[in-house]
């Protein structure tokens, strides 16, 4: 498949996407909009409940964050991969008791159906303002960070043995060795969609019958490649082997050669939670330039906002080849088809 300009392939993602009769115009935003306000409502409050798909150490750290902009709020957080997140606030909603505030979900498809059912609470704050178009469902949701999917591999690893692309996970030099990520992974599924519309629909099964297995998060696939157990692990972010190299371990990553797949994180106040204003506050403070400062240093990840600086060992935003679907829309279908096919391939391996 083609690389595509990444501003043209969001703005046909929203353009599939959006809602109808959602849109609401910045001027109008900003007329409503009492930050003091807000700040006295959620202090009231007093907590904020965060219902997250990001690793521990950087959920953890982006909550920690907001608290020393706003002590006065007590933080927690419920995380889980998309599909077990997803599991849980499903039961919540069945039973009319949604106990988060706020959800980010890296399941972009899984996201807007919680969108289209109306479980998300309309808020709008200027910061929105400095997100284009294919960004956000304005009041609804918005884009807060790009994560590029990469690959990992330990640095003991003479450099001819170094991968290089995707099509390095069914090299038998790496027969056995190359872990990737289970069918609850969201990311994992925009990794399954995008490369095979690239290398073909076949090649999938050809890193199965080159003996990768399926472990369950990124954190887990790294821990396998410096405990030896594996020497790649397929399917990384940049900012989860950012987060080992802070503490000195033995992992690198690399761009692979093809391009790279996305993941999309919006983020959106839920419906029926427990402290609503705590929830746009926090929404108002990551979307932020602060909060998005904040974010890329954490995440090691991009911004969609232009003020926001480049992660750190990471090309220039626009330097990027973006691997990208045929239709997101069609995507976020395909979590069944996904789900069929992987754990067929990769479940009965774990």
């Amino acid at each position: 498949m083609r690389s595509l300009n990444l501003n043209r392939f969001l703005a046909t993602l929203l353009a599939a996407v959006c809602l109808g009769g959602l849109s609401v115009s910045a001027t109008h935003a900003q007329s409503k909009f009492d930050r003091a306000q807000l700040i006295e409502a959620a202090r009231k409050e007093g907590k904020l409940i965060f219902y997250s798909t990001i690793p521990e150490e950087q959920n953890n750290e982006i909550l920690k964050r907001f608290q020393k902009k706003y002590p006065f709020i007590d933080v927690s957080s419920f995380r889980a991969t998309s599909g077990r997140l997803g599991a849980r606030l499903d039961a919540e909603i069945g039973a009319g008791k949604v106990h988060g505030d706020i959800l980010q979900m890296g399941s972009f498809g899984r996201f807007l159906g919680y969108a289209k059912a109306g479980n998300f609470d309309r808020f709008e704050t200027p910061e929105m303002d400095a997100y284009d178009a294919k960004f956000k469902d304005s009041g609804l949701w918005t884009v807060f960070r790009i994560s590029p999917i990469l690959i990992a591999y330990s640095s003991r690893l003479a450099d001819k043995d170094t991968p290089t692309s995707w099509a390095d996970l069914a090299a038998p030099k790496f027969k056995g060795k190359v872990a990737m990520l289970d069918a609850t992974s969201g990311g994992q599924q925009a990794h399954w969609y995008q490369v095979r519309q690239y290398l073909g629909p076949g090649f999938w099964k050809q890193v199965s019958n080159n003996g990768a297995m399926a472990l369950s998060g990124a954190n887990r696939a790294i821990d396998s490649v410096l405990t030896g157990e594996f020497d790649v692990a397929g399917h990384t972010y940049g900012y989860v082997v950012n987060s080992y190299q802070k503490k000195n371990a033995p992992i690198k990553q690399v761009i692979p050669k093809e391009g790279v797949p996305i993941m999309i994180s919006p983020i959106a106040v839920l419906k029926g939670g427990p402290n609503p204003n705590a929830g746009r506050l926090f929404v108002d403070w990551i979307l932020s330039r602060e909060g998005q400062i904040d974010t890329v240093d954490i995440m090691n990840d991009y911004s969609p906002r232009a003020d926001a600086p480049a992660p750190k060992g990471l090309p220039e935003y626009k330097n990027l080849k973006i691997l990208t679907p045929d239709s997101w829309d069609t995507l976020a279908n395909s979590e069944k088809a996904f789900g069929s096919e992987w754990n067929e391939l990769f479940a009965k391996k774990k």
